[in-house]
């Protein structure tokens, strides 16, 4: 489709308009979420090639908005988990339009930041019940650095190993990893991380910025607060929705 598509715009964009009409249609006329999502990945993989090109069918427009819309916190809390993991996984096959290009959050310079846990003192800095007894409390100071605003995904990964910059040995399972396109790459090296970073343009995380990114400037325990993670938040064990983990935070 997609090499039909780039021919199609050659001869006019009213070619292309007809095809994609096409293409929605198949939505059928009260579409479920996770079909609309596997359009609109196929749609949104066609149209980088398509300079210049806008889609004129509004069921693309409200298609992408219902899709996205499963990426917002509180948005999504209007549609059931199940129907965001499925609608998320067929946009991991088609095409994740969010993966298109690496995207990257800013965290300010931090002084005085806490590291670490402690449990001995309930209103102390990093109170956390399950801190190891040998955890220990320090005050660091950070310059501003980058972090991706995805994890990388096993597609994002897949793409640096086409470019012959990744290092011979795949990561482990990795078959079994390319059945899920958006979903987290798991199981690398060092080496691999460290390549894959600087190919990106960027580099590894210290311990002490992995955990400013993760708490947030007030120190809490999750990316949410001191809340309980709970089904609403993540995909976990206890959701028994999939084999796998695959978090969500909001």
């Amino acid at each position: 489709m997609l090499l039909y598509g780039g021919l199609l715009y050659n001869v006019g964009p009213r070619k292309v308009d007809a095809l994609l009409r096409r293409v929605l249609g198949r939505m059928g006329g009260q579409p479920k979420l996770a079909e609309r999502a596997k359009y609109i990945g196929l749609i949104g993989a066609l149209l980088p090639d398509l300079v210049g090109y806008t889609v004129s069918d509004e069921r693309y427009g409200e298609s992408l908005r219902l899709v996205m819309d499963i990426f917002d916190a509180e948005k999504s809390k209007r549609v059931p988990f199940k129907d965001r993991l499925a609608a998320a996984e067929a946009l991991g096959q088609a095409g994740d339009p969010r993966l298109a290009k690496q995207e990257w959050v800013r965290i300010p310079e931090t002084r005085n930041y806490w590291i670490g846990a402690q449990k001995k003192d309930s209103k102390g800095h990093n109170y956390d019940e399950e801190a190891y007894d040998d955890d220990t409390l320090r005050q660091v100071n950070l310059t501003s650095f980058r972090i991706g605003k995805y994890p990388v995904t096993v597609a994002q990964y897949a793409a640096f190993m086409e470019d012959g910059n990744a290092p011979n040995r795949e990561p482990l399972k990795w078959e079994e990893q390319q059945e899920h396109q958006n979903w987290p790459l798991v199981n690398v090296t060092w080496h691999q991380a460290n390549a894959y970073c600087e190919s990106a343009g960027g580099r590894l995380l210290t311990e002490e910025e992995w955990e400013r990114a993760a708490r947030g400037p007030k120190g809490t325990k999750f990316p949410w607060g001191n809340a309980d993670i709970d089904p609403s938040r993540a995909n976990y064990n206890e959701t028994l929705l999939s084999g796998k983990v695959l978090c969500e935070y909001q």
